[in-house]
């Protein structure tokens, strides 16, 4: 077993499957896995999640699959619609009967099925748990850290660190299926910190002018904001940002700006930029991301921490296939993961658990990078971990 933890970390499939297959047996049947995301109608799309996954499983069938069974990857678009969403998950679980669901990302298809899902014994694990359904069901368990904890992690970060005595939040105010989690964070802030926020405006919407807002922040003397939203609204309120704020002012984003075309439209400014990674920061040089790199590259799969969170999920579900020594079907593999024991993700700052708990969030980490020449650079280089400051908040806290 030691060496298939080295394998599959190294994401070397043709080292996990070396002696392990007996290449003469004929091949059994498809073992198909399922996810559903939101690939079209939101305000984000996650397409290079489920496409991080598939390029993973691609290179374990390559290598002869799991006890010479290749591994089918089936991908659904909820579109943004709860009714949509239930009718993928009827058609992975009813109709193509799949074993398990891995390397989705939605903005609400696991507050929309988490108790179907529980119903039939099947196990969820998506490359990026968005909403706090993803956090809150016996069934689900995401591999990444959610826009929670980073929010949590980058308001701790810029009033700890960056030493930010008017620390200001704003954040989208859609999805809204999200907000009271984000109120949640808030209020966290406030009882570690003993302060409110000089400006928390909590219900921003696309047609908002940032313009606006940078006003309030002025008027508010805020030394940092931290900002939750997505990449668009991201650039746009970084902009204004970069033209009224202060330059001493820091700006703080959730991972949804951790990406290349925020280095590219937003490096040439003044301000100080962070955002907040998921999982081991993909624009660093670190050898845990070579062969996910590669394997991204070689695909046409963007450096994201999107396709990170699909390549991890494909990664823990490979591994424990593998741990299956009978037939494999979804009683077996939910069986699985409830024994399955921690597994040391090289990418993420936490090991994944799942177990017999009746909620799961296993990573709870972030590394913050910093915009410097136009490029993301690690700005800690230690994982900040989330701990929420009372009881009754970690009931709440996603």
């Amino acid at each position: 077993m030691k060496a298939i933890v080295n394998c599959l970390q190294a994401a070397i499939a043709a080292c996990f499957f070396a002696g392990s297959v007996a290449s003469a047996a004929p091949p059994g049947p498809p073992i198909v896995v399922g996810s559903i995301s939101t690939l079209s109608g939101g305000p984000a799309v996650f397409a290079s999640t489920g496409q991080a996954a598939k390029a993973f499983f691609d290179s374990v069938n390559a290598s002869g699959g799991i006890q010479n069974r290749k591994i089918v990857y089936l991908q659904e678009d909820d579109k943004a619609d709860p009714a949509v969403a239930r009718q993928m998950a009827a058609k992975l679980l009813d109709e193509t009967k799949v074993v398990a669901l891995t390397g989705g990302a939605s903005l609400l298809e696991c507050a929309v099925n988490a108790a179907r899902y529980s119903e039939a014994g099947v196990v969820s694990v998506p490359g990026l748990g968005l909403d706090k359904g993803c956090f809150t069901s016996q069934a689900i368990a995401p591999v990444n850290s959610g826009a929670f904890v980073q929010m949590a992690l980058a308001m701790r970060y810029a009033s700890e660190r960056l030493r930010a005595e008017r620390l200001c939040v704003m954040r989208l105010g859609n999805p809204i299926n999200l907000q009271k989690e984000f109120d949640a964070v808030v209020q966290d802030w406030t009882l570690r910190s003993g302060r409110t926020p000089a400006l928390d405006e909590r219900n921003i919407q696309y047609s908002d002018k940032p313009e606006e807002l940078m006003a309030k922040a002025i008027l508010a003397k805020c030394q940092a904001v931290v900002f939750g939203g997505s990449e668009p609204f991201v650039l746009a309120f970084a902009r204004a940002a970069q033209k009224r704020l202060d330059k001493n002012v820091a700006l703080l984003f959730i991972g949804s700006a951790y990406t290349s075309r925020v280095a590219q439209e937003l490096g040439s400014g003044e301000h100080r930029i962070f955002a907040m990674s998921e999982f081991e920061p993909w624009s660093s040089r670190s050898g845990s991301l070579s062969n996910w790199r590669n394997l991204m590259t070689t695909r046409g799969i963007p450096l994201t921490s999107a396709s990170q969170g699909g390549y991890v999920s494909a990664q823990v579900l490979v591994q424990v296939l593998s741990s299956i020594k009978g037939e494999i079907n979804r009683q077996s593999v939910t069986e699985a993961y409830r024994q399955l024991k921690p597994i040391n993700v090289a990418m993420a700052g936490m090991p994944f658990t799942f177990g017999t708990a009746m909620q799961h969030h296993p990573n709870q980490a972030a590394i913050p990078v910093e915009l410097l020449g136009g490029r993301w650079r690690i700005a800690h280089h230690e994982w900040l971990i989330y701990t929420p400051a009372s009881p009754s908040l970690a009931a709440r806290a996603p």
